[in-house]
Order: structure tokens, then C-alpha cells, then sequence
């Protein structure tokens, strides 16, 4: 866990009174304090803290080198289902509070080289949740008249990079098309050349808009989440794909996206997947699964972003298919469980030494945000977004740290190779093999 420290550069740091997120009868706590600094000389900070009435400060003095570090080689996408990560917020907050919230928690990813990126619609029904996506003001889905009021104000700081720390536009955002929006999904069987036209008619709203707002610097990501459900009428699993009909769908949407978004430039758009099962021999055993003789690698070429299970990469058959992939425009991300409470700092980092060393693009957490810190509940989540004395909090787990950290160690090698002053396999061999933080795993509050 985080103490939330806040001050500017060269301002004595002091730790929030009255949180409720460490009890007093925990025995330990950790201090994670980040303290930003310049490229020139950095002035000596104060770190104070009252225990009992006494107050005690320890001067800290910060070397700053010369030199510009590397670009971060590599992201962390943390994905989310909706936009859970507000519902701390008091009910009489104001629409600027609540969009001050939530730019604050963009931001805060965005420091630790993360991308929020939560899922607009509901992620088995298929609707577009309240204030995520743009308002229908008539019924007529072959011409939609969208009002971008509400979705504008929300995200344009971070389409726009205004809101970001380094006023970059976030690197990739969801949109809500899916099996059953724009078009219900009835029209599928009934009337595909219907269900086809309307997906047309919002993919042209959806371009022009980001086109007319400059929105062209981040990646616009299809996603279809369903699987068979109750109260779900798809028959696919289209998260997850475990045999060739899953495969042949997710196709036919991919190819849909590219079609109806063909004239979108130079707003950029993409085709995601996500599959736990990539070039594997069969699925739990099931021989008619089996990715490569049913045809997966075929039938699934058309998909710009595969976000592949850790488990499948670490194979070699599978690690070198997806190089092919990439050689050929696509991206390829990692995905696996959040890093546990008690991992410790070596493994963590090492997710990100690994996925740096086989080149993908990045990580993605899959369970992003918990609203309760304890163990049980906050141990899946690598982020927790916090009601502190009336305001929604953002609160970085050590976790998301020691992956910062990590990808911050990838900068410096790579400036470092750059320039021709060290050995690539020789450092990273050094780095994997560090205990980092051994002894400061993440402590979970006491219940």
C-alpha cells in the first residue's frame, strides 16, 4: 500500500491525516514517495511525518545526471468494464468534480506508463453504458444524429493530451461498436445488409467527428467481449475464442471493422482480440479446438491487435508466430492475472524485462480498479480509486510502481545502447536476476 504524498518539486512532502486506509493497528506500513524532478540541478526535499505529537524530517538530497532518457519502449494497458473506477465519488458531486476525477486518475495511470482504457458498453449485453458513449437524438440508425456534447467534454482532454502529464493524446481508447451496437444483433440473421449499413452509418459519424476534433494521434479499438451468456443471444465466445466458429466470427468482424472504417483516415482505427489460446496444439485437450488444425492463424490474419495469454507466449513455436504477426503490422500484447499482493518486486518487474526482451508492444491487467484496499477484495486489482475525505482518490499499488520502475530500467539500457556504451543481454541478464525489492512486498491493510 501507498501513503498519498503530494508537493511540488523542492517542497517538504507531508502525509495526509485522518486516512482511512491505514488502520492503527497496523504494525507496518510502507512509504512509496515519488518526487518529481527537472534536467537541471534539484533542490533538497524535506520528507516530514508526525508520529505521537512529534514531528520528524529527514533532507533528501536528489543527484540529477545529465542526459534524455529513451522514449518508454513498452505500455501497460489497464483494462476496465466501465467506469467503476468513479463510483466513490459523494452523490453531490458536481460535473466538474467528477470529470477533475477522473482526468486525475487518467493522469495518474498515464505516470506509470499505463493506458485506461474501459470498455463503453456493457461487456455481455452489448449496450452502450450512460455517459461513455454519444447520445442517439433520433431513431433513424441508417442516418444517426449523434450528439457529442457529453462524450466530448469527458474525453477530449485525454484524446487531446490536455489532461495528460505530458500533454500527449492516451495512446488507445475503446469505442463501443459490438455485436449489438450500433445494429442489434437480431438484424445479424434477419437482415445483414441492414445490420452491415447501420454499422457504416455510425463508423462514418464516429470518423468524421474524431477527424474534425484532431483526434488522429490515438489508436480507435474495436473489441467484441461477448461469450454465450443467459440474456445473450450470441452464440460465440468472441473473448477468449476457443474453436473455429469463434474464429470465423471474430473474422467476420474484423473484416467489417476494416470495411466500414476504410475512408477513416487519418483517424486511426483497429481491430482487437483478445484469445488465451494462441497457436496451441489443443484447447484443455480437445482435439476439434485445436487452434492450428482448425485454422486459427488463417482465418484470424485480418486482426490488428492481438492481446495473447502469458501462458500461450511461452512457448516457442507460439513466441515465433507472433513475431510473424508483428512483421506484418500487427501489434501483439501480453495479458495475464494482475501481480499478486505477495509477489514481490523481482517477478513483477520481470513481467516487464521478459515482454521487453520478446518485443511486444506491452502488458495489459485485465482487473484494473478495486474500491477496498484489503486483502481478499484488492488483492486481483493493481489500482484502487478511493473515497479520501470526500474526494475520489487515485491510489497506485507498489505493484504498478515496481512495473514503472521496471519500464523505466528499459529506458536507461536503451539510451545506454543508443549510444553504444553497454551490452543489451549482458544488463537485462543483470536485471532479471536482481532481487528488486525483495524484502518490500505489497502489505495488505489490515480487515
Amino acid at each position: 500500500m501507498l501513503l498519498p504524498l503530494q508537493a511540488p518539486p523542492g517542497a517538504p512532502v507531508t502525509t495526509r491525516e485522518g486516512a482511512p486506509l491505514f488502520p492503527r493497528e497496523n504494525r507496518y506500513q510502507i512509504i512509496w514517495v515519488d518526487i518529481p524532478v527537472g534536467e537541471g540541478p534539484a533542490a533538497p526535499t524535506t520528507l516530514l511525518a508526525t508520529r505521537d505529537g512529534v514531528q520528524k524530517s529527514l533532507i533528501v538530497h536528489i543527484a540529477v545526471s545529465k542526459g534524455k532518457l529513451a522514449p518508454p519502449p513498452l505500455l501497460i494497458d489497464l483494462n476496465e468494464y466501465g467506469d467503476k473506477y468513479l463510483r466513490h465519488l459523494p452523490g453531490d458531486v458536481d460535473r466538474d468534480g467528477r470529470l477533475a476525477a477522473e482526468q486525475a486518475i487518467y493522469a495518474g495511470i498515464g505516470e506509470h506508463y499505463g493506458v485506461l482504457n474501459p470498455l463503453p458498453y456493457d461487456s455481455q449485453k452489448g449496450s452502450g453504458r450512460r455517459g461513455m458513449v454519444p447520445r442517439l437524438s433520433n431513431e433513424d440508425l441508417l442516418h444517426p444524429q449523434l450528439d457529442w456534447t457529453e462524450f466530448d467534454r469527458r474525453y477530449q482532454g485525454m484524446l487531446s493530451g490536455a489532461a495528460m502529464p505530458d500533454g500527449r493524446p492516451i495512446h488507445h481508447f475503446y469505442l463501443p461498436f459490438n455485436p449489438n451496437w450500433p445494429a442489434p444483433f437480431a438484424l445479424y440473421a434477419s437482415d445483414r445488409n441492414r445490420y452491415e449499413a447501420i454499422w457504416a452509418a455510425f463508423a462514418r459519424a464516429f470518423a468524421d467527428h474524431f477527424r474534425e476534433k484532431g483526434w488522429t494521434q490515438t489508436i480507435f479499438q474495436l473489441y467484441c467481449n461477448q461469450k454465450p451468456r443467459d440474456g445473450n443471444d450470441i452464440p460465440w465466445n468472441l473473448d477468449e475464442p476457443k474453436g473455429v466458429d469463434d474464429y470465423r466470427a471474430l473474422r467476420y468482424y474484423a473484416d467489417l471493422t476494416h470495411r466500414v472504417f476504410a475512408d477513416a483516415a487519418p483517424v486511426q482505427i483497429a481491430f482487437r482480440m483478445d484469445i488465451s489460446h494462441f497457436y496451441c496444439d489443443k484447447h484443455r485437450g480437445e482435439a476439434q479446438k485445436d487452434f492450428r488444425v482448425n485454422g486459427g492463424w488463417e482465418i484470424l490474419e485480418p486482426v490488428d491487435i492481438w492481446v495473447i495469454s502469458q501462458h500461450s507466449l511461452k512457448d516457442l513455436p507460439a513466441r515465433d508466430k507472433a513475431r510473424q504477426l508483428m512483421a506484418m503490422g500487427r501489434e501483439i500484447w501480453e495479458y495475464g492475472d494482475t501481480p499478486r499482493l505477495d509477489e514481490g518486486g523481482s517477478k513483477a518487474a520481470a513481467r516487464i524485462y521478459n515482454a521487453w526482451e520478446q518485443g511486444w508492444n506491452g502488458i495489459m491487467a485485465w482487473r484494473s480498479f478495486s474500491r477496498e484496499m484489503g486483502e481478499d477484495p484488492g488483492q486481483d486489482f493493481i489500482a484502487y480509486a478511493i473515497n479520501f475525505g470526500g474526494n475520489e482518490v487515485f491510489v497506485p499499488s507498489i505493484r504498478l510502481k515496481q512495473l514503472r520502475r521496471a519500464v523505466d530500467d528499459l529506458r536507461v539500457l536503451e539510451s545506454a545502447i543508443g549510444r553504444g556504451q553497454t551490452n543489451q543481454n549482458a544488463v537485462l541478464g543483470r536485471l532479471k536476476s536482481r532481487d528488486v525489492n525483495s524484502g518490500w512486498r505489497e502489505l495488505p491493510v489490515s480487515r
